[in-house]
């Protein structure tokens, strides 16, 4: 009877067939974990072929089986789709989780870039000591470049703490 069988998976299955070891998984049921073709979907396509079409080959017993398999396979695939729809939904909370995690650094980097910006901007042209700079010949020139780098340090700061942003 294995020849028939085998005639009649290779009917059933087609293409698939070659791309499966169907003699190996005849004689090594096992095997079935090992292989890297969709087997579950070779098998959902094969049992009831082979259920509707073996009544000359196939004895009671084999065929009552058979049923039995086909409603373990769909039951086993309807368990998958429910897997893969709770590690999809557990694969989305993290990715949540990991975006709501860098929203806050670039938050914390914008704020740490807006206040850090204007300081040194004024730093940056006060440190050029052009001539006709006439803050540099004030007698509070100096305090007054320092308390102008403070200060545009802290209103974007007090700015971001206003609108609840820190």
């Amino acid at each position: 009877h294995t020849a028939e069988v085998d005639e009649h998976l290779r009917t059933a299955l087609g293409d698939l067939y070659e791309q499966v070891e169907v003699e190996v998984l005849m004689n090594d049921p096992a095997s079935i974990s090992r292989t890297d073709t969709p087997l579950w979907d070779v098998l959902q396509r094969a049992v009831p072929f082979v259920t509707e079409n073996g009544d000359a080959w196939l004895g009671g017993p084999v065929k009552a089986r058979l049923k039995m398999a086909g409603k373990d396979v769909r039951s086993l695939n309807e368990y998958e789709g429910h897997l893969n729809t709770k590690i999809q939904f557990l694969l989305n909370a993290a990715l949540g989780f990991l975006t709501t995690e860098q929203n806050n650094l670039f938050k914390v980097l914008t704020i740490a870039s807006v206040v850090g910006i204007p300081p040194v901007l004024v730093a940056g042209v006060y440190g050029m000591n052009f001539h006709f700079m006439p803050e540099l010949s004030w007698h509070f020139g100096y305090p007054f470049g320092l308390a102008l780098i403070l200060i545009s340090g802290v209103l974007p700061l007090l700015w971001f703490k206003w609108r609840g942003w820190w």
